[in-house]
């Protein structure tokens, strides 16, 4: 080895093993699947998959009641396929891991049944975060949930008597290896037994983890301060990263772990070298992250210093052992981390030092803190209840949001996602009356760095810890979207709408001459329709805007600027679709098809003029009857116009028209029935097209119309929107300030846009 372990490495490793558990081997069961390839090379997904972890204490956090967690290796382990019923080993490759940003944690695992598990919110006790591969294993860290029933579990936990978790997976690519044969894939080898299928998984996801009383896979555990899942041998763990360096040098993968020491004994030279710098550096980690000064004292009194021998501690850890790149990275990453947090410069430097994690620096500066504050100092954010970094954030933002007036529980949620905002809304009822800077106080404590009473240094802390962007996101997110949806539209029902792919010119073909259906002759065989050449085009185009909340806003505590901003931009990005519909009306442009303006009296019918155009019962009933006449191909196509849009000079005379149950001329022989009433006619009126005008968003050109125009639309729309990537609502995009300048900003786009794409369902008059 080049040089001996001392006793008190081996003391640490001993008292590590020591805190080993074993754990029995469950069986699982998976939901049914369509599995319609072959047996040993099924590539659709089996299903959810439920894989043990038996659970240590060490890593508990009791402050924020979390507990670090190896939650897969590649350790094969015993599954159920509920549609064939056989059972038989997986082994989930780790590279193919697809890991969410959080998925929920819960008792026993929800029932599993024949389809899509159903649970309620009441089943979730909180959640695993922060997944990630690390070597051969995925780890995580289970954050439990405030209420009554999950404190219960999570005492459990921290005693000790709940001491397994299982994950759930669900692998969506896979090869099924038959008993006792042997199949290479993704350049490894791997052998099933000689009694039950094989099947490794190369593509799968993390569902959910659960509590459990026993756990199945055997080399996951919950963390003791170790970084990762070891591969089982005869009462030892082979260090993975040692095992890996002695297959490469032409170990067989199918030697034991007796066979692999004595290969290592056989090592000379830079091979030697290079082993004995993984076994060190193995030794370093357990070392340095057991923290057991006892029982390494009892143990190096009995070492023997001349003693160079190799221990079997020595080659078998439960450490992963990373390279020198990622062990100088990390480091960097510690240092970083704990500078960041801001604290007085003497515990910052003993804790670099030290080599002390961010989270124990952060407790360090917090006690700090506590012990040498007054009390008349103390900040103004008090927090009542202990909340999760998420749930934190939420009620912070619900706190605001209820002082701006701003209605948190949306309409039109389901019912768990009421509830859901219910419970935030009422956690955010102690932050309420908070000030910016109380808040910006507030996360920085969240984070567990130092508060100062330098308000500049408190923003610019909240600030880089990016928290100040996840609290202030859902308030402008909820005034932009509340304000937006709150708009009315008078366009709605007599435009259509579509997705556009991109900011391209989009081109909307019509069916040719050939269009109808033709007579076929006995025999003979149907013509192909044709689309015409000629086609309407138009494009989507991206409007924008951005704002930002910066230091000296904070500190002036002008919360209204979190509301009122991003109100006004939802307002100016509802008005685009109007904007753009009444500009068509009021350009009357050339269409594509024919190189005719949209209303045009001679070519396109559409367009009436003179006294008789003034807006009256006769008036609409002409306006009605050119539309049904309208021809394509010489065939008619019966248009009924259904919409009348007027300006609001004559909204109330538009209503009359059309609601009245008789004609104003009583003295007409033909009796004084208003036909207008039974066709149903829906006004809209809008000040877009009277003398106000409208400002194209396309070209900022300014377009008026009159007070006496009108028109009027068929039931089949003339004139689409469209959305670029189905998007019908803006996007809110955030960042945080930079280059001299301390704060966070939001962007807004909508990419829309719209075209008339035929003349004959619209009509117009100039109505004088």
């Amino acid at each position: 080895m080049g040089k001996k372990a001392s006793g008190k490495r081996r003391g640490r490793r001993k008292n590590q093993s020591d805190r080993q558990r074993s754990i029995m081997a469950g069986m699982t069961t998976r939901e049914p699947a369509t599995l319609d390839a072959p047996p040993e090379t099924r590539s659709s997904s089996p299903g959810v998959t439920c894989r043990g972890l038996t659970v240590r204490v060490e890593s508990a956090d009791e402050s924020n009641r979390t507990v670090e967690a190896v939650l897969v290796t590649d350790t094969p382990a015993t599954v159920r396929d509920l549609r064939t019923f056989e059972i038989l080993d997986e082994i989930l490759v780790i590279g193919g891991a697809d890991l969410p940003d959080q998925v929920p944690l819960y008792d026993s695992h929800p029932q599993v049944r024949f389809g899509p598990m159903s649970v309620t919110t009441d089943e979730v006790h909180g959640s695993a975060r922060g997944m990630r591969v690390e070597g051969n294993s995925v780890v995580g860290t289970l954050h439990f949930s405030g209420d009554a029933e999950s404190l219960r579990r999570w005492e459990k936990v921290r005693e000790g008597h709940i001491d397994s978790v299982s994950v759930g997976t669900r692998a969506s690519e896979f090869v099924d290896i038959p008993p006792g044969t042997t199949q290479e894939i993704g350049g490894r080898s791997y052998s099933a037994g000689p009694n039950r299928t094989l099947r490794i998984s190369t593509v799968w996801k993390v569902r959910e983890v659960s509590l459990v009383a026993i756990g199945a896979d055997e080399n996951a555990k919950i963390r003791e301060g170790v970084d990762d899942a070891p591969t089982k041998t005869e009462g030892k763990t082979m260090n993975p990263r040692l095992r890996r360096f002695l297959d490469d040098l032409g170990l067989s993968s199918a030697a034991s772990d007796a066979e692999a020491v004595r290969f290592l004994d056989g090592l000379e030279g830079t091979n030697r070298t290079a082993a004995d710098a993984i076994i060190a550096a193995a030794e370093d980690a357990v070392s340095a992250r057991s923290g057991d000064a006892a029982g390494s004292t009892n143990d190096a009194a009995g070492s023997t210093d001349g003693d160079t021998s190799r221990t079997a501690d020595a080659v078998a850890t439960t450490a992963t052992v990373p390279n020198p790149a990622e062990t100088a990275r990390a480091e960097r990453e510690r240092v970083l981390a704990i500078q960041g947090l801001g604290g007085p410069e003497e515990i910052t430097r003993h804790a670099i030092a030290e080599g002390s994690t961010r989270e124990e620096t952060a407790l360090a500066i917090l006690t700090h803190e506590r012990t040498t504050r007054t009390a008349a100092a103390a900040p103004n954010a008090i927090v009542r209840q202990a909340l999760d970094p998420v749930s934190h954030r939420q009620a912070l933002s619900a706190g605001i949001a209820h002082q701006l007036g701003l209605e948190t529980v949306r309409s039109g949620a389901t019912d768990d996602q009421r509830r859901e905002q219910e419970r935030i809304a009422e956690s955010g009822d102690q932050f309420r009356g908070m000030s910016l800077l109380d808040v910006c106080r507030e996360s920085v404590r969240m984070r567990g760095g130092s508060v100062t009473y330098d308000r500049r240094e408190t923003v610019r802390a909240a600030v880089s810890s990016g928290d100040l962007v996840a609290i202030f996101s859902p308030i402008v997110n909820l005034a932009l979207q509340t304000e937006f949806e709150m708009q009315p539209d008078s366009t709605q029902g007599w435009t259509s709408e579509t997705n556009l792919p991109d900011f391209k010119e989009n081109e909307r073909p019509r069916i040719g001459k050939d269009g109808g259906l033709k007579r076929l002759p006995r025999g003979a065989t149907a013509q192909h329709a044709s689309w015409d050449a000629i086609v309407e085009k138009y494009k989507a185009i991206r409007y924008a805007k951005q704002f930002n909340i910066d230091e000296q806003d904070i500190i002036d505590d002008s919360q209204n600027a979190l509301r009122d901003t991003p109100r006004r931009m939802g307002n100016e990005a509802a008005q685009l679709r109007p904007d753009l519909v009444y500009s068509i009306l009021l350009a009357n442009a050339a269409m594509n098809q024919d190189g005719v303006v949209l209303f045009h009296a001679a070519t396109h019918s559409n367009l009436l003029s003179g006294g008789t155009s003034v807006l009256s019962g006769d008036a609409v009933q002409d306006a009605m009857g050119a539309m049904k006449n309208q021809r394509e191909d010489g065939r008619a196509l019966n248009l009924r116009g259904l919409y009348l849009i007027v300006p609001p000079e004559l909204e109330f005379l538009a209503q009359q028209i059309t609601a009245s149950a008789e004609r104003g001329n009583t003295g007409s022989a033909d009796g004084t029935l208003n036909p207008l009433r039974s066709a149903n006619l829906q006004v809209r009126s809008d000040s877009r097209i009277s003398t106000g005008g409208v400002v194209d968003p396309r070209d900022d050109a300014q377009l008026v119309g009159t007070a006496t125009n009108w028109f009027l639309s068929s039931s089949q729309p003339m004139i689409e929107v469209g959305f670029v990537g189905g998007q019908r609502t803006p996007r809110v995009r955030s960042y945080t300030l930079e280059q001299g300048q301390w704060g966070v900003g939001w962007d807004v786009n909508h990419d829309i846009g719209a075209q008339a794409l035929d003349y004959r369902g619209l009509q117009k008059s100039a109505g004088a």
